[in-house]
């Protein structure tokens, strides 16, 4: 896990947020990270929801009621610290023909 710091943490609706902080990976559009806060074991997965070529790491995200760690990241402020893995995942773009559909 990397150590990035937040840049912004944006309230869109009641219970979704916009999550930018410093981008210290390189990832491909599709895949996730882990995100912790940095005094914290527990992590849970999220997609990333910036580019390939932008300079920030953008995270899309619902607070949940009872969730452990949304909770926490709604709280997050400018400068504040949170831990992200390595991107994962492999739903990535081929070049076979294919429809995406996307769920929230």
């Amino acid at each position: 896990m990397k150590t990035c710091h937040v840049i912004n943490n944006t309230q869109l609706t009641t219970n979704t947020y916009l999550l930018e902080i410093t981008k210290n990976i390189e990832f491909i559009a599709g895949q996730f990270v882990a995100i912790s806060l940095a005094n914290s074991e527990e992590k849970r997965l999220y997609s990333i929801a910036s580019g390939e070529q932008e300079n920030t790491l953008k995270i899309l995200y619902e607070v949940v009621p009872d969730g452990i760690l949304t909770n926490l990241l709604c709280q997050l402020k400018a400068g504040d610290r949170v831990a992200v893995s390595e991107p994962m995942g492999r739903f990535l773009p081929t070049h076979d023909k294919a429809l995406w559909i996307a769920t929230g």
